[in-house]
């Protein structure tokens, strides 16, 4: 199967300013994600958000032929216990279409449930059709939509 030929780099291995810069291109294109004008603090605010549970060596980068492809943040909920989420799932514009989110998902899954966190709570734009694809595909039922809503500007 093609996820074997994947290799799985965490935070804790990288260069943070790789990370960032990975990530930043993952965000390419993708009109659910609000890319601010600073990458770096957009991350730093992840990390913060993340609190006393963020685990740098969860935060993965994938790569395909010694290229990166992906990011994908594994994250525990900092207020409830054995519960959490991925914070952030990406694909490199270039490497989109071909399945890759699904195998992204699918291991932020496995290591979330190799740390003890067995409750996951996904989510994403209702438009985002190639997300709420990859939940269907790795067997994540809908339980509840929210609304959010913000002043125009």
């Amino acid at each position: 199967s093609i996820s074997n030929n994947f290799i799985f780099k965490s935070l804790a291995e990288l260069d943070k300013q790789f990370f960032i810069k990975i990530m930043s291109q993952a965000a390419i294109g993708d009109p659910f994600e609000e890319v601010g004008e600073n990458p770096e603090d957009d991350f730093n605010e992840l990390i913060e958000g993340a609190g006393n549970k963020f685990k740098p060596e969860l935060w993965k980068i994938a790569y395909l032929n010694n290229q990166p492809i992906g990011v994908f943040l594994p994250q525990e909920f900092a207020d409830i216990a054995q519960a959490g989420t991925l914070f952030y799932i990406g694909v490199i514009p270039e490497f989109r279409g071909k399945g890759f989110g699904k195998i992204l998902h699918a291991e932020g899954l496995s290591i979330l449930a190799n740390n003890n966190i067995h409750t996951y709570k996904g989510s994403t734009d209702i438009a985002n059709k190639p997300m709420l694809k990859i939940f269907e595909q790795n067997n994540c039922n809908l339980k509840l939509t929210q609304y959010f809503y913000k002043p125009e500007k």
